[in-house]
């Protein structure tokens, strides 16, 4: 009679294949949940600083006034909100900041200008901004729209 002290080839190759299975499963499993975190982070980023912009341009446009010196939105000004760039951008002037300024520049970036210095940019540019339209109604409040890599924001704001 023979004692049997180990296991045969045949069960050794079945363990084994079911390990890599099982592994094979886990390790597909974790790729899948470690990428679905990183979409899930990167439109937490992107909603992020759409928030943040539309509450500076927000705060801002509630703080206008009408241009005293008329550089701003020329002396014959009938409102306090002037658009530009073919309705892709709004030009006002404000307490704070004096003569401001936002657009759609034409590589698709949100950017400010401050008392006419250089246009800096509000958005990442990793984000895509499809489309931005301002649109002033009764003088009093602007409406903007915001396409942001199919994200569509439409915010209106009353002038204080």
């Amino acid at each position: 009679m023979l004692n049997k002290k180990g296991f045969t080839l045949i069960e050794l190759v079945v363990v084994l294949g079911l390990f890599m299975l099982i592994m094979g499963v886990t390790v597909t499993l974790f790729i899948s949940i470690v990428r679905q975190q990183k979409r899930i982070l990167s439109q937490q980023e992107m909603i992020n600083q759409v928030t943040y912009l539309e509450d500076e341009i927000s705060r801002n446009l509630r703080q206008t006034e009408m241009d005293p010196s008329g550089i701003c939105l020329g002396t014959n000004a009938q409102s306090v909100y002037m658009t530009t760039h073919g309705n892709q951008g709004i030009r006002f002037f404000s307490k704070e900041n004096g003569c401001q300024e936002y657009f759609l520049d034409a590589d698709g970036v949100i950017k400010e200008i401050k008392n006419g210095s250089s246009p800096q940019p509000l958005l990442s540019a990793k984000y895509a901004v499809r489309y931005l339209r301002f649109v002033v109604l009764q003088n009093t409040r602007v409406t903007m729209v915001l396409n942001v890599q199919d994200m569509i924001i439409q915010i209106t704001v009353s002038q204080r």
